[in-house]
């Protein structure tokens, strides 16, 4: 608390209050009467980015140089100071830039920069340790991409997207198209990321990156499970546990370059796509030699779920890609077989 007056103005505690009474710790030299008029106030620091961790808030100013955390209990007060376990607590940090992203991982609280980041450790602020590390940090901007998921933090950088387990930063996605002011989301299982007007997610287990479809959010949210996002007015649940089902949707899957010749002179001369098309639903298969032009080689649709084998004769090349596309959720790839003969000599 902040006193104001023209005797003994400062920072003091308040031990006791009433309706008409505040008792502040303090030495006098003699008994008095403050005849001017004073000002009690609480300062909060100037701060732009924040977390909350063991009932405290933790954040970090403007001009990349302090850290601060609030009083226990109290997010009000950030100049408590009194020598307990419930002391506010700030610090200087002595590298350069603004801070980036702020959030509870492992512990602890990291405070990140565009190239490094501050770890700051324990209980108390008597125990506090607050080290450096140079890692990939957080992209200026994208601070809400920071989710923790099982162990890892993930978050939009620089070069791609990061995944961060306390060590150094794996970067996971570099072949993303290049975007900023990312916004990031869990429900307990996958990474949703919002960035440049696409949905990406990002499957841990299989370590595989899908563009869910072009809902631009804003805000990600968690509630009884369900993870929910603001993509301009509309209000959106990911997990399709609330609200209406959305429509059929047009989806689209390639493949790597896969080389069509092989050892020994032999070489594909034919593939076969095992599927499976939903009932009310279109799919095709396109064709791409020697990483040129998509072009349409199969296309059906549905009237009722069938299985479907799809023989395709590949034309002579070094290298072959497949695309599939279909609308709704009820098609499935099953598998591309590939037989193989030897040429002529």
């Amino acid at each position: 608390m902040e006193l104001k007056g023209s005797v003994l103005p400062g920072f003091y505690i308040i031990e006791k209050k009433g309706e008409d009474y505040l008792i502040l710790p303090g030495l006098l030299d003699e008994a008095y009467i403050e005849a001017e008029e004073i000002t009690l106030s609480r300062r909060m620091p100037e701060v732009t980015l924040l977390c909350e961790k063991d009932n405290r808030l933790f954040a970090c100013a403007p001009d990349g140089r302090e850290i601060y955390a609030s009083k226990l209990g109290d997010p009000f007060n950030w100049n408590y100071f009194s020598g307990t376990a419930a002391d506010s607590y700030a610090a200087s940090v002595g590298t350069g830039g603004p801070f980036t992203g702020v959030a509870e991982f492992s512990g602890g609280v990291v405070f990140f920069k565009e190239d490094v980041c501050h770890k700051l450790f324990g209980s108390r602020p008597a125990n506090f340790e607050l080290l450096k590390a140079e890692v990939a940090g957080v992209e200026q901007g994208s601070e809400d991409s920071l989710v923790s998921l099982s162990g890892v933090l993930y978050y939009k950088g620089r070069a791609g997207v990061y995944a961060y387990s306390g060590g150094l930063a794996r970067l996971i996605g570099a072949k993303l198209p290049a975007a900023s002011n990312a916004r990031g989301g869990t429900e307990g299982r996958k990474y949703y990321l919002s960035m440049g007007g696409s949905l990406y997610v990002y499957d841990p287990e299989k370590a595989l990156w899908h563009r869910e479809d072009w809902t631009d959010a804003s805000y990600f949210a968690l509630k009884d499970g369900e993870l929910y996002c603001l993509a301009g007015s509309r209000l959106l649940c990911l997990t399709g546990g609330e609200g209406e089902a959305e429509e059929d949707f047009f989806w689209q899957a390639d493949t790597g370059e896969m080389g069509l010749s092989l050892p020994g002179g032999k070489y594909y001369s034919a593939l076969t796509v095992r599927a499976e098309v939903g009932e009310g639903e279109h799919f095709s298969i396109w064709l791409s030699y020697d990483k040129g032009e998509f072009f349409e080689a199969y296309a059906t649709f549905a009237p009722v779920r069938r299985f479907i084998r799809v023989p395709l004769l590949p034309r002579r090349a070094e290298t072959l890609r497949l695309r599939f596309q279909g609308d709704g959720e009820g098609t499935r790839v099953y598998s591309v077989a590939k037989r193989t003969e030897r040429s002529g000599e």
